[in-house]
């Protein structure tokens, strides 16, 4: 058995190690404004370190097979994305349910907190290929953004 993953390529699940997996990025005609991580919100960090404490960073380590090794995370952050007062962040999530999850966070008019306003999440069978590419999560975090959630 193969698994997909963002950049087209395949790696074999009897891999006794987890391979390097590549860094998702948005291509640059994306029309939300991408944030370099060192400038995400630290609520936005808080929210997403509730998922997996030990969520990588974009670029850094991640198993996304099901093969658990204990020391790689299995979640990783793509990407976070600025569209006009509202942030989407979107993490891919490795096992056998590969998924991409992008949620979308609104300032609370009564603390000027960032708090989570909406969740969506991707996995091969929303995409025409069967599995989930870096423009499919970048797509989304814009579609989120401009529905309003």
């Amino acid at each position: 058995m193969l698994l997909f993953y963002a950049a087209d390529q395949t790696i074999p699940k009897s891999a006794a190690t987890p391979q390097p997996w590549p860094a998702a990025t948005c291509p640059s005609s994306a029309k939300g404004e991408l944030i370099p991580f060192e400038q995400v919100p630290l609520e936005v960090l808080a929210d997403l370190r509730r998922v997996d404490p030990k969520i990588s960073p974009p670029g850094g380590p991640f198993n996304p097979s099901d093969v658990i090794d204990g020391t790689t995370p299995g979640t990783r952050i793509i990407a976070v994305m600025r569209l006009g007062d509202r942030l989407a962040a979107a993490y891919e999530k490795g096992g056998r349910g590969y998924s991409v999850t992008v949620v979308t966070y609104v300032q609370d008019p009564a603390t000027k907190h960032l708090v989570a306003s909406g969740l969506h999440t991707l996995s091969g069978r929303d995409t025409p290929r069967g599995w989930v590419k870096d423009e499919d999560a970048c797509a989304a975090m814009v579609r989120a953004l401009s529905a309003g959630g």
